[in-house]
């Protein structure tokens, strides 16, 4: 899914992105060398582990919204993002009204996830919070 030794380094910030070819951005910390190697190995246990990390974060979100429409995974964080909102990485979403309006067009909603390992697959990925911004 993602090319991890093609990531950019971000200009100005400790961070280092990339691109999937469906799409999602992701993010991970890192130094002027490279980015992290833990932040590469959690990346990838959450890219393994994305169609339950997917559908968690989407029953997250739509339990607080109240138009009906569909979600879309746009972003994966494992950097300085994650680490201001105290998560283990952050999942962001797009929320396309059925409706076809660009209501939520600036908003921006991201769901923070702690990793337990150790627990059962289904219980490794805990999403506990949900982050509502405008643009």
């Amino acid at each position: 899914m993602f090319n991890y030794t093609a990531l950019a380094k971000a200009d100005g910030k400790p961070e280092w992105n990339g691109e999937s070819s469906e799409g999602i951005s992701l993010c991970v910390r890192g130094t002027e060398e490279g980015p992290d190697p833990v932040a590469i190995q959690q990346a990838k246990a959450v890219v393994d582990a994305l169609s339950e990390v997917r559908r968690k974060a989407i029953e997250m979100a739509d339990s607080f919204m109240k138009d009906e429409g569909d979600w879309h995974l746009i972003e994966l964080d494992v950097g300085p993002e994650a680490q201001r909102y105290e998560c283990d990485y952050l999942v962001g979403l797009y929320f396309e009204t059925r409706d076809g309006s660009d209501e939520y067009g600036y908003t921006r909603f991201s769901v923070c996830f702690r990793s337990h390992a150790g627990q059962p697959a289904a219980s490794q990925n805990h999403p506990w919070k949900l982050i509502i911004e405008y643009r």
